[in-house]
């Protein structure tokens, strides 16, 4: 493990900001790892504001916070070229999944606990949301200049926007997801399918599936 600190940005949905804090103090206190430079992606404003962790941590932590990016886009709407910049530069289809990936873009903030179906935000108003985080996260991406990005399952169109653009500028990125399988968590450098080094654990070591099959088969009956 290198000696040489580590910049990091958290990509934190919800309360997950403390999640992150007390990650990265966990694996310092340990030794494993130093971190210099850490910046943080925060959508709850009511837990960021409210929470023990964030306000008890010495970190010099750098935020993204989403509300002000709403509040961004509320007062600068896009411009045609800055529309035609993003569709050029992400793939095909990214920035729309990103919007409808986040529910509550779609059915509105309260989309957990009601089902509402009405247009929410105009497609001027989407685009100028993308365009003030495209702009936030790229700046921030200058300032801490990541190692690594380390999220949780994505779920909200920062994180989603965020993973495109680390992946275009070959940044890796960790997400934390649930195995599924008892109390065990995995990291994964994909957003969807098998992540690469599961793959290359599995075409290297092929014998692994045979000797692992009775336990697989006790998993799924459980």
């Amino acid at each position: 493990m290198t000696n040489r600190p580590i910049n990091i940005i958290g990509l934190t949905q919800g309360q997950n900001i403390d999640v992150f804090i007390q990650l990265l103090d966990a694996i310092q206190t340990t030794n494993a790892m130093n971190f210099r430079n850490v910046g943080a992606v925060v959508s709850f404003a009511d837990h960021f504001l409210k929470s023990k962790i964030v306000k008890s941590s010495r970190r010099d932590i750098q935020y993204i916070k989403e509300w002000e990016i709403f509040e961004t886009a509320k007062q600068r709407s896009a411009t045609a070229t800055q529309i035609e910049a993003l569709t050029g530069a992400f793939d095909s289809g990214a920035i729309w999944r990103s919007i409808i990936g986040d529910r509550r873009l779609i059915y509105g903030k309260r989309s957990k606990n009601f089902q509402d179906y009405r247009v929410h935000y105009s497609d001027k108003m989407l685009y100028s949301i993308v365009v003030a985080f495209v702009e936030s996260f790229t700046q921030m991406i200058e300032r801490v200049k990541p190692d690594v990005v380390l999220g949780f399952t994505a779920v909200t169109f920062g994180e989603l926007l965020a993973l495109n653009i680390c992946k275009k500028m070959g940044i890796p990125t960790l997400q934390l997801h649930s195995s599924r399988i008892q109390n065990y968590f995995a990291f994964h450098n994909e957003l969807t399918g098998t992540s690469s080094h599961l793959t290359k654990f599995l075409d290297d070591n092929p014998e692994f599936l045979d000797e692992e099959i009775d336990r697989a088969a006790q998993v799924l009956s459980d």
